[in-house]
């Protein structure tokens, strides 16, 4: 028992000359450590080390070295708290590990300190319900937004022009440029492209709110903005448009293509209600009807044969002899009248084939091949229908409109998408990723909020969607304006001067704008000449291009979409 005692005492006394040699800075410090413990240590405590220390391989001289900054800098931090310090009086080196480490508390802060609240944690704000509308809330949000595309469109295409060097030929000066060193002055060109697509945006959430409203879709009206769409994309795939976070606003515009091609795919299926009052036949319901057309035909000619094969097979005997031949006589009565007597030997004549006799073997085998000349493979592979211009091209743009959509979508899947957009707009994303909204409410949001809740669009192939695409595009664009002083509708380029008929229709418009009046109650000027093959619908909000005047154009600048001073 004294042998087992006997090293505890040897390292007992030991440890003394060792706790003599602590400057009076170790000693402080030590203090200091023990001094944030919680309570004091108990003097009673066993001063025996514990199992596992006690084997330790390492020399005795090796504590007996003076502690320094440097050795004291490569020691590991501790992670952890640490344990309670039984075995701290008598392992000297425990005190040197724990004072140059921090605190406990200091040292397990980092790893669960909270992070900091950032703006995208505001958002979404849940706004009250406001319902999907009446005919007059649809109405104004078309005339509205669709007078705010047309002055961005303006604005942008002016302000494109004006980018160009003096000596450029395509360079057209404002009459009151902006501000040499302000953010419309240096970033003037992505400023322009960001109005064209600001305004492509709004022309086609007036279109759909129109007909969201009415739960149709008039593909000729979605026709008068596929020049400016085509316009918008030539700007934003140009080699101006650098980076990932540019490059998502020609996803963007990529995606409004193939939601608009997928919902006249959709619609143009659909039974529904004319302008007339009157039912309209869908695709469907047409090709349904041409089937059963072709269906009857078809049977129709299958009964048509099946009759004939009856009729050849009951009628085989008067076709081979014609009964209205005369009887074989003597030459004495060439002249008389047969009797039916004389008859009655020649009618067995054409029987005897029939009969079995010797030459019936034959003509057995030609009595598959009439048989066969009936059969159902005959059917004409054709049949004649009776197919209006219309429905020809009905079809004709179904296929059109599906080819369009599946490569629009595959270009906007490449520009933006879900990780792109968590990227490079966390606010827009957060107001997606937080939003309590369903996919069939897309009447819901404000496209003029900040903060309200947004949705991912759903599968463009249903025909809907449409909305979320504009209301999640109107977002992008602001938080990306943002970053370089764009102003929207703010910050737009003045109509030209007073006196011309652009000008005049640029003003009436602007000041339904401000002051928020529709632009029915707006006196409409005489459309110029270059729109002599436009014609205004009945709502007198958008042109509605004739077709066989557009098709016949000598040039795709109808629409004015080429000049900073057309119309839409």
């Amino acid at each position: 028992m004294s042998s087992t005692r006997l090293p505890s005492t040897a390292l007992a006394s030991s440890s003394n000359p060792k706790k003599r040699k602590f400057t009076r800075d170790q000693l402080v410090r030590n203090l200091q450590i023990l001094g944030t413990l919680s309570a004091p240590l108990p003097p009673d405590l066993p001063i025996s080390p514990p199992l596992s220390r006690s084997p330790s391989p390492s020399p005795p001289n090796k504590r007996k070295r003076p502690s320094s900054s440097d050795s004291e800098k490569l020691k590991r931090p501790r992670t952890l708290p640490p344990r309670p310090l039984k075995a701290e009086p008598t392992e000297d080196g425990e005190l040197r590990e724990d004072h140059p480490t921090p605190s406990p508390a200091e040292s397990i802060q980092p790893p669960i300190a909270a992070p900091q609240p950032s703006s995208s944690a505001t958002v979404p704000v849940r706004r009250p319900r406001r319902g999907r509308g009446d005919a007059v809330r649809a109405i104004e949000t078309k005339e509205k937004y669709h007078a705010y595309g047309k002055i961005l469109k303006y604005s942008g295409d002016a302000r494109f022009w004006s980018t160009y060097p003096p000596n450029h030929r395509h360079h057209r000066p404002l009459a009151n440029p902006p501000p040499v060193g302000s953010p419309y002055h240096k970033n003037g060109n992505l400023i322009a492209r960001l109005e064209l697509v600001d305004a492509l945006v709004l022309f086609a959430y007036s279109i759909w709110s129109n007909e969201y409203f009415h739960i149709d879709c008039v593909s000729d009206t979605w026709g008068n903005i596929s020049e400016f769409l085509a316009w918008c994309k030539a700007k934003w795939s140009s080699e101006d448009t650098q980076g990932e976070q540019e490059k998502a606003f020609l996803g963007l515009v990529y995606m409004i293509e193939a939601y608009i091609n997928y919902r006249k795919f959709v619609y143009a299926c659909l039974d529904r209600r004319g302008k007339d009052g009157q039912g309209k036949e869908g695709l469907e319901s047409t090709s349904t009807r041409l089937y059963h057309e072709v269906e009857r035909q078809q049977q129709a000619a299958v009964d048509a044969l099946a009759q004939a094969a009856v009729s050849q097979k009951h009628g085989s005997g008067s076709v081979n002899t014609p009964t209205m031949l005369p009887s074989p006589a003597s030459a004495s009565s060439v002249n008389s009248t047969p009797t039916m007597t004389n008859r009655s030997p020649v009618n067995p004549a054409p029987l005897n084939p029939s009969q079995p006799t010797s030459s019936a073997p034959s003509q057995l085998p030609n009595a598959p091949q009439q048989s066969s000349t009936h059969s159902p493979s005959q059917i004409p592979s054709a049949f004649p229908l009776m197919l209006q211009p219309e429905t020809i091209a009905a079809f004709r743009n179904q296929n059109l409109a599906i080819h369009a959509g599946k490569w629009c979508s595959h270009i906007a899947s490449q520009h933006l998408s879900i990780p792109i957009l968590m990227r490079n707009f966390p606010t827009t994303w957060a107001r997606i990723a937080g939003s309590s909204l369903s996919a069939d409410e897309e009447h819901e949001p404000d496209i003029e909020d900040d903060e309200g809740e947004l949705y991912w669009p759903g599968q463009s192939q249903i025909g809907e969607g449409l909305g979320w695409v504009c209301l999640m595009g109107k977002a992008m664009i602001k938080e990306f304006g943002k970053g370089i002083g764009y102003l929207g509708i703010k910050g737009v380029i003045p109509w030209p001067t007073k006196g011309s008929t652009h000008a005049t229709t640029h003003e009436a418009l602007y000041a339904s704008v401000w002051s928020h009046t529709p632009t029915s109650r707006v006196p409409r000027p005489p459309l110029p000449q270059l729109e002599r093959d436009v014609t205004t619908d009945r709502h007198g909000a958008y042109p509605v291009v004739d077709p066989v005047a557009w098709f016949r154009r000598p040039s795709a600048t109808t629409l004015g979409v080429h000049t900073p001073s057309g119309h839409l």
